[in-house]
């Protein structure tokens, strides 16, 4: 605001009977000597500002928006993690571990029994061939003999 503009604001100076309307001349005198100082610094801090610099290299900017971009994605990935995560149920409690402990032991008695077991077929497979291979037709019949005649229904001739 320039100066006769502040002037023109100003009303008649009032007669110094009335304190009150004196005071309020003094305090809008103060006022707006007060915004007058604020606008004039303000102006001068803002004459002194100066453009920012135009980057010569643009492979900083690129960079950290790159790096943004994939920031970006992994927090996707881990919100997506959190919500599939969070629809899960709580696992039960367990009440006791022995139970555990003996159904675990079992797991591994029956896992034996099967490797046992399935060494034994191969074993008997084994010697079955062998026999077949020794033995080519039926010694009763004398049909010719495979595998799978003598796994299944085998009649004779």
């Amino acid at each position: 605001m320039k100066r006769h503009q502040v002037f023109e604001q100003l009303t008649l100076v009032p007669k110094e009977e009335d304190p009150q309307l004196l005071q309020n001349t003094i305090f809008s005198l103060f006022s707006l000597s007060r915004k007058t100082l604020q606008k004039r610094t303000t102006g001068k801090v803002l004459s002194q500002l100066l453009s920012p610099p135009v980057p010569q290299d643009f492979s900083l900017v690129e960079r950290t928006f790159q790096d943004l971009l994939t920031t970006h994605v992994q927090l996707r990935l881990y919100q997506q993690r959190w919500n599939t995560l969070f629809l899960l149920d709580t696992p039960p409690n367990i009440d006791s571990p022995v139970s555990l402990e003996e159904d675990l032991k079992s797991h591994r008695v029956y896992q034996k029994k099967i490797q046992t077991l399935s060494s034994r077929f191969k074993e008997v497979s084994s010697s079955l061939s062998k026999w077949i291979s020794d033995n080519p037709s039926c010694p009763t019949c004398g049909a010719a003999l495979s595998a799978e005649h003598l796994s299944g229904d085998f009649r004779h001739a």
